[in-house]
């Protein structure tokens, strides 16, 4: 055989293996770009500070990049598996949550009033780290210094804001 017949079976041979992996593959970026937008749309309601998850998932993309070949999708493949490793443990604290409703009253730190497309948001500090919490009117804003949660403790440990409810005291 001749060099050239030897590199055209292995071309051959690698554009089978990529064939049958296609379908995998294809699920796998489906499934990073539902976790990506549930991430997105979710973090905000979970009682924790968004700096560790999102340094895990910039570690956990950076990590994907070895094993990926094509050096097009190095993006993809940091923002794909990162939104993996927020979006499955968000999905899971999320559907195993327990069902008893905890009611926590905070302080206020800092107001937001709702401007063009942003809604009303609320700072308050819980754990030594500051969440931003939307609310839905904002008439009371100003004569309000506490916000009361109902939450649900999810299965990791996490809260789950379910409703607000601003307060004067």
């Amino acid at each position: 055989m001749k060099a050239s017949d030897i590199q055209k079976n292995k071309n051959r041979n690698r554009r089978k293996r990529n064939k049958a992996l296609m379908p995998y593959l294809i699920a796998l970026y489906v499934l990073c770009f539902f976790a990506f937008f549930y991430s997105a749309l979710n973090l905000r309601y979970v009682l924790i500070d968004n700096t560790l998850p999102l340094l895990l998932a910039a570690f956990c993309g950076l990590i994907a990049v070895f094993f990926t070949r094509d050096r097009n999708s190095y993006f993809f493949a940091i923002i794909g598996y990162g939104s993996l490793l927020i979006g499955v443990p968000l999905f899971i604290n999320n559907m195993f949550a327990d069902v008893k409703d905890v009611e926590m009253k905070l302080p206020i730190k800092n107001r937001q009033h709702a401007r063009g497309k942003h809604g009303a948001s609320v700072e308050v500090r819980y754990n030594d780290f500051d969440k931003e919490i939307l609310i839905d009117d904002d008439a009371d804003l100003d004569n309000c210094f506490y916000i009361v949660l109902n939450m649900n403790k999810g299965l990791l440990g996490y809260y789950i804001i379910r409703e607000t409810r601003l307060v004067k005291e």
